[in-house]
């Protein structure tokens, strides 16, 4: 996976979807069903939308372009990108 493929996988999951559920979705012990309803229940996300977060991010991370997807997100700028969200991506790199 290039650097433009895992931007557009990184924009279908959500950036703070991926740093939020980075540590579950890293967990291939966890079935995508289980993320799918987890997402469901705790985001209100659709089945759709939450089928499409979770292979998105899970093909970033099968990819092994997971810590290079939290670095992207930790040097992002923009209204919606929080100091948290900065911060919490920053810690799972380390």
């Amino acid at each position: 996976m290039n650097n433009d493929a895992m931007i557009k996988e990184l924009r279908r999951c959500g950036l703070l979807t991926f740093v939020t559920y980075y540590s579950k979705l890293s967990n291939f012990s966890i079935p995508n069903k289980s993320l799918f309803d987890l997402l469901i229940k705790e985001e209100g996300y659709t089945l759709n939308s939450a089928r499409t977060k979770v292979r998105s991010a899970r093909n970033i991370i099968k990819s092994s372009k997971g810590k290079e997807a939290l670095t992207y997100i930790s040097k992002k700028k923009g209204s919606y990108i929080t100091n948290k969200l900065i911060n919490t991506a920053k810690s799972l790199i380390s």
